[in-house]
């Protein structure tokens, strides 16, 4: 009776800690993004889903005062997964349209980041994809597949490789593909 009552208050307790988290995840997301990064990120319109999930409404960054080239932009439409906790966490980001002040907007994007362990960031293994770019200049990419690794204690972000895809430059009477 006792191991049947000490397994039941276990599932009680898992049911209990789901809820806060489904109900208060917003807020403690929020308020963690601002207490790491302040006010160079901005959200809204966070939901946590009963599958612990994250949907971001809308995200704001801007790093121009940390940086001496201006950095910011947006994005609408966020869906934060979380899988594969062990070995290494994996975790999926799938945003919708968004624009980057000074260098253009995209309609789509995918990035996947691979970290060292689940409270291990020295060391992320970053794969982006976006679709549908246009860059203020006026070139049209179809694609553009990124992988890099960051080193945030080195404050250090090595490239490994950029592919672009099916890239139209503008010139004098249409565009040119390349």
């Amino acid at each position: 009776m006792r191991f049947l009552k000490f397994v039941l208050s276990i599932i009680l307790s898992v049911c209990i800690l789901w809820g806060v988290l489904v109900y208060f995840g917003p807020i403690i997301f929020s308020k963690l993004l601002r207490m790491q990064f302040g006010e160079s990120i901005q959200v809204t319109g966070v939901e946590i889903t009963p599958k612990l999930n994250i949907k971001i409404g809308e995200i704001g960054v801007n790093f121009s005062e940390d940086s001496e080239t201006l950095w910011s932009g947006e994005a609408r439409g966020l869906i934060v997964e979380f899988s594969k906790v062990f070995p290494r966490p994996h975790i999926t980001i799938g945003f919708g349209s968004g624009h980057i002040s000074n260098y253009g907007s995209f309609k789509k994007a995918n990035v996947d980041i691979l970290l060292m362990g689940f409270l291990d960031w020295s060391n992320i293994d970053v794969e982006a994809i976006f679709s549908d770019i246009e860059t203020v200049d006026g070139a049209l990419v179809d694609t553009i597949d990124f992988a890099c690794n960051l080193l945030p204690k080195q404050k250090k972000l090595t490239v490994q490789s950029i592919d672009l895809n099916d890239v139209s430059i503008p010139y004098y009477g249409g565009f040119e593909s390349k």
